[in-house]
This record gives structure tokens, sequence and C-alpha cells, in this order.
């Protein structure tokens, strides 16, 4: 049995160091920085074997100003699968009335609610003083108040390794999550924060996660044209939920590039100005590949309202949701663009929670093509509760939602293997956990992806560290978990499932290769592809059975798509695993 040895008082004290401040002008030399947000923060560091020292400084003069008597600032370095407050490793430089500063490690085990609500039985959700603080993970070497100049600087160093994978984040020569935030006594920071990737071995605007991906240097090599996919000019409504979709043709090979061409998708990425009103509302991108009748030719002419339509289209070619990075394909995979092929749609999910007017948007999806041909053609599954069977159902907090896509369907693939090579789990505010297992003969084979600390602010869409081999008849599950206090508290009611930001969804996609195909041809010859395995309610009395088949079944399933099968009989915890939040080793006792 483990048991926290330290009372808090002892902890808070053992995990603070108190300094004098230094003048704004002592700031340190550094080798490189960058700006998390101009005009507000930029973040100075020199990143050393194995240890990194960083300088913080904040300027906002309306809140650093003389009569303030509790200002505080904060450096975070974030959950990697979510890159959120939740399970963030977070150091804090607190100001009182008299010439000190003082340091203190802290860490957030589990939720994040706005101090003062009483979501969670109490204070509100709070940055915890680490159990470890007797051998700080940081180090303070100057802090500094200027009211003159309206700014705040903390001055900090760390080893690169996390000193308890309880409540310490390790810290990578490479891309990490940084999140600052401050204020005027020490509450709920409001709109003071924000959440930045920065390469650490970059330097000024190379070392963001904001840039392109040619300007990252992240372009493939064999990338020889690029298209961009505009929103035109959209009216965003008042409403609080929009989907927009817009028709798009993509470009073929010039002529005369011969018989050989093979032209594919072998990148994407958002453009999103998240400065802008417009910007801020655009929750998610998905991009389907169609047929040029039908759902395309809704759109060719303008854009238009499509929250109600079914995309009876081939294949989802990819998927961003907010936070989410560009997707790069491996070097022998991509989407195939033939004359078949080059109809999209682009869907656009617009969240716009308090009726702004007037609002236009021009947001855009870039691809990027390569001609040479790669050797496999990718497509992508989404499994977990991806048609929304449960819409309109309350959301339960601490209920495990497993969606199962069971061995019958996939034991339907005509090829031998298949290859999962990146996964984007989906959900909205009150997600906690989510995570995708695969199965095989019944026993557990590894968690795909998992998000130990959801954050709708910080989704995820890239190549998994390690590709999975999905065979006919293996098995996958999709769990999630979620947190409703974590808008009860501000919100009110409880959501229900459903398309908006403000209802929950469970789903995930995978993208794979190659494009999976079911063994009995669809009506026409053409191939019935594997693009969802999920739940789908078979009749009117609410049984509930599993859609297998392709995007162009969705208006009317045919019998063979839907197997009888009930997708949520089975919860599902194996494999999702995370020190962090656990008791901390420096207070364990027999």
């Amino acid at each position: 049995m483990r048991t926290r040895v330290l009372a808090s008082a002892a902890v808070a004290a053992a995990a603070a160091v108190w300094a004098a401040p230094v003048p704004t002008a002592g700031l340190q030399t550094y080798a490189a920085s960058a700006v998390l947000e101009p005009s507000v923060a930029t973040l100075h560091w020199t990143l050393n074997d194995t240890s990194v020292r960083f300088g913080l400084v904040i300027t906002d003069a309306a809140v650093v100003t003389a009569n303030a008597s509790a200002l505080w600032l904060g450096l975070g370095v974030g959950e990697p699968t979510s890159g959120g407050m939740l399970g963030a490793d977070i150091v804090t430089g607190e100001f009182g009335d008299g010439p000190t500063c003082r340091l203190v490690d802290r860490h957030v085990p589990s939720v994040a609610y706005p101090l003062g609500s009483s979501a969670g039985g109490g204070r509100g959700a709070f940055p915890e003083p680490d159990d470890c603080g007797s051998v700080p993970t940081w180090a303070l070497v100057g802090c500094a108040v200027d009211p003159a100049a309206g700014t705040l600087t903390l001055e900090v160093s760390r080893d690169l390794a996390a000193g308890d994978p309880a409540q310490d984040r390790p810290i990578v020569p490479g891309r990490n999550v940084f999140l600052y935030s401050y204020g005027d006594g020490f509450a709920y920071h409001g709109a003071r924060r924000k959440s930045v990737a920065v390469d650490l071995l970059a330097n000024g605007p190379a070392a963001t996660g904001d840039r392109g991906l040619e300007a990252a240097g992240r372009l493939p090599s064999d990338v020889v044209a690029s298209q961009l996919l505009t929103m035109p000019n959209y009216l965003i409504p008042t409403n609080r939920t929009e989907y927009a979709c817009a028709s798009f043709t993509v470009d073929l090979p010039p002529a005369g590039s011969g018989a050989g061409v093979r032209r594919q998708v072998v990148a994407a990425e958002a453009v999103v100005d998240k400065t802008t009103t417009a910007g801020k509302m655009v929750h998610h991108f998905l991009i389907f590949s169609c047929a040029k009748e039908g759902f395309w030719e809704q759109f060719a002419s303008q854009p238009g309202q499509c929250f109600d339509e079914s995309p009876n289209c081939r294949d989802v070619v990819w998927v961003w949701a907010a936070g989410a990075d560009p997707l790069v394909m491996p070097p022998d995979v991509g989407f195939p663009v033939t004359e078949e092929e080059r109809y999209y749609v682009v869907q656009t999910h617009y969240d716009n929670p308090t009726g702004v007017a007037g609002v236009v948007d021009n947001s855009s999806v870039l691809l990027h093509f390569s001609d040479t041909p790669r050797t496999h053609e990718a497509g992508t599954i989404s499994v977990g509760d991806a048609l929304i069977s449960l819409s309109g159902q309350a959301v339960e907090g601490g209920r495990n939602y497993t969606f199962t896509c069971p061995s019958e369907c996939t034991s339907q693939m005509e090829q031998p293997s298949i290859t999962v090579f990146a996964s984007m789990l989906h959900a909205h505010l009150t997600g906690l956990r989510l995570w995708t297992n695969l199965y095989r003969n019944g026993s557990f084979v590894r968690t795909i992806e998992a998000a130990a600390f959801w954050s709708n602010e910080h989704q995820r869409n890239s190549l998994l560290e390690a590709n999975t081999t999905l065979l006919p008849g293996d098995e996958l599950r999709v769990s999630c978990e979620y947190d409703v206090a974590k808008v009860t508290a501000i919100e009110g009611a409880p959501p229900v499932f459903g398309l908006g930001t403000s209802e929950e969804m469970c789903m995930s996609f995978l993208f794979v290769y190659p494009r999976p195909t079911l063994a009995a041809a669809a009506a026409g010859g053409e191939p019935r592809r594997l693009a969802y395995c999920a739940p789908v309610e078979t009749d009117g009395n609410g049984t509930v059975g599993t859609f297998c088949g392709g995007l162009t079944a969705f208006g009317d399933p045919p019998p063979e798509s839907v197997l009888e099968i009930d997708s949520t009989a089975r919860a599902d915890t194996g494999g999702l695993t995370s020190a962090f939040g656990e008791p901390p080793t420096c207070t364990a006792a027999a």
C-alpha cells in the first residue's frame, strides 16, 4: 500500500524556492528564442546535453502595474499526446508584496477546471505542488517585475530527464509543447495563456510549430506541386454549429508527363489563422474523395451548409482538428489522384459559441503532390462511434464507452494484411481519456494510439511511432471516458452525443495502406471499400449492428454492409497506461 508521507504544508515548502527579483535588463544571454504570442510572450533558451535554461518574458501593461500585489507567471511542459494543461508539468514564479519571488514546482494530475468553480467537489482544479519538491526539478535562475515596461520575467533551469515520471515531464532535444500563463492573484488565468509547439533545436520563427511544412523543412523531397483548397469567403452563421462543404477539382499531372506518371497526395496541412475571429471558429476539416455526380455536384458552384448531408463518397483523404499537426505520409505511401479520383469535398466544422455575426472565413487545406509513383495507395478506416449512433444520448461521466469493430468485419478484407501508419482520435470538450486497442484471436495485441489527458484544443493527427499490422479477423476497440464536470461547471447542463462541439463524440480515423477492400464488389463492379466500421441502428426499435463498408453506402446501406453485432457491448481497459498522475515514487512507503 502506498501512502503520502509529506503533509501538504511541508510539500509546498519543499517544492518552493525563494529568490530576490533581478532587473529585466539582467536577462541572461541565451542561444535561441521564439515568440510564443506576438507582443505578449517570448521564450528564450539554451540547450545543453543534459539540461536546458529558459527565460520567459511576459509583456502586458494592463496586468503588470505598480498597483499589482500578487503577480505570477507559469511555464509548463505539456502532455505530449495533447499539449493541454491536463497532465502538464508546470513551474510557477509567484511575486508577493516584498522583494522576493517564489518558485513552485507543480503538475496537473487529472482535470483542469477554472479556479473557484465547484467542479470536482471543491475549489476547482489547480496545478498541485509536487510531492517530490525536496529535490526540485526546476531551479530558479532569476525573476523580475518591471511595471514601467509592463513585463514579468522568469528564468529557470532543469534537467531534460523527468525527476519523477508521476509528476514531471521529460524535455526532448527537439519538438516540445510548452505552455505559459500569468495573472495578478493566483487564480484562473482566463485567456492569459497559450500552448505552443517549440523545437529546441531551432531558433526564431523556425522554432515554433505554426510554420508550414515547406518552411519547416519537412516537405517530402519528391513533392512537385501543391494545391490550396480554400473556403471561398464563407459567411459563418450565428448558430453555434455549422458544417459547410465546398467542392474542388484536384489538379492532375501536366499533359505530356508520361504514361507512367501517377499523382498522389503525400502531405497535407491546414492553413488556419488562429489570430482571426474566423480562424478561431474552425474546429475541423474533413476531406472526402467523391464521384463527380451526387454529393460533389451539390457544392461545385458554391459552398453550402451540409450538416444533414450524407457524404456518399469513396474515401476520407485527410482529417484535421484544432491543434493537430500536418500529415506527412511515409515515403512509399500516397493517396491516389486520378481522372476518376480528383473530385474532393472539404467539410469545415465551424463553432460559434457566442453567435458572432458577419464573420467571413477563407481557411484552407494545402495538399502536396508527388508524381513519382509510390508503392502503396493509402486509405482510411473510421472506427469508434463514427456514425454517431449515440446521438442525443446524455454523456455519462466516469463511464467507459467502448465501440468494437468486430472480427466479422475485418475478416472480409481482400488484403492479406494492411498497415496502420497514422491515427487520429477525436472527442470534444468533456473527453478525458481515449484509446484504440487491437485484439487478435481474443487476445490483446497492442494499443495503437492513446491520449491519457485529452484536450479538445490540442488534437493530434500524426504518424505513429510504430506501425501496426492489421490482419483479417482482427478486432479493434475504441474507448472513451468523459468528465462532464469540465463543462457543467461553466455551462450547467451535461452534454449529449452529437455533431456540435458542445456535444460529444468518440471515434478514431486510422490511416492505412494498402486501401482495404471487401471481398464482394459493390453495384457497378466498383470495389467495396472498407472505410467505416462503426455501430449503426438497424431498425426503428434501437437495434444496433455494425456498419462495415464504404462511404458510398451511407445513404442506404445494403444488407451485406450491416452485421448483426452489438458494437457497444464490450468495455475495454487494456493497454492504456500512464505513469503521470500516479503516486510518486518519492512518497512510496511500505
